[in-house]
């Protein structure tokens, strides 16, 4: 919609919104927080929370549309504070006061997460070779209920044959490619 506006077209920004400022990503010393401060009044209170009341007085930044056209300076004068930090600190100061923010997790923290275990996310199948085998769901559910896993991934080579007999390759032509070791056939090793 903003280039349908205005012609502009828009530049990469990283995690950043592109109309609401400050609404990104920022370091801290064990990875980086999002924050979300949509609002003039969520600027304030973000400001407060961080230690950085001058910057609520500084015209540049009196309200989003100023903010937008002094993103990089606002983003600097953030990050100074953050990436001295750690990210759990800063998220309980921020959300004490309202600012939405999360910081961006790991995939092993995501796994780890308690609502992840709640969404239903991730799925145990039944596993030929892993007894605790593990699957990331569909995100989406009918009646209430995520669809089940119903194939677990194949070793290499594992349906090889069956591919290439359905592209129309005959057997002897499998065992050829396969012997050139052009393909893998069979439960690979």
């Amino acid at each position: 919609m903003g280039y349908l506006g205005s012609g502009v077209v828009p530049r990469p920004q990283g995690s950043g919104a592109s109309m609401i400022v400050p609404y990104e990503a920022f370091p801290t010393t064990d990875g980086h927080l999002m924050i979300a401060a949509g609002s003039d009044a969520l600027f304030v209170k973000a400001c407060e929370a961080l230690g950085l009341r001058d910057l609520v007085q500084d015209p540049r930044f009196a309200d989003n549309p100023s903010r937008m056209k002094h993103r990089a300076a606002l983003f600097e004068r953030i990050a100074e504070v953050t990436r001295q930090e750690e990210g759990a600190a800063l998220l309980g100061r921020l959300r004490r006061v309202g600012v939405p923010c999360s910081q961006i997790l790991t995939i092993d923290q995501v796994v780890a997460e308690p609502q992840t275990e709640a969404s239903g996310m991730l799925m145990g199948g039944e596993h030929p070779r892993i007894p605790d085998f593990r699957s990331v769901g569909l995100p989406i559910t009918w009646d209430g209920a995520r669809p089940p896993v119903v194939r677990v991934p194949s070793l290499v080579g594992e349906h090889t044959a069956e591919v290439l007999e359905w592209l129309g390759y005959g057997a002897d032509e499998i065992r050829r490619l396969a012997g050139q070791g052009t393909v893998q056939v069979g439960e690979g090793t």
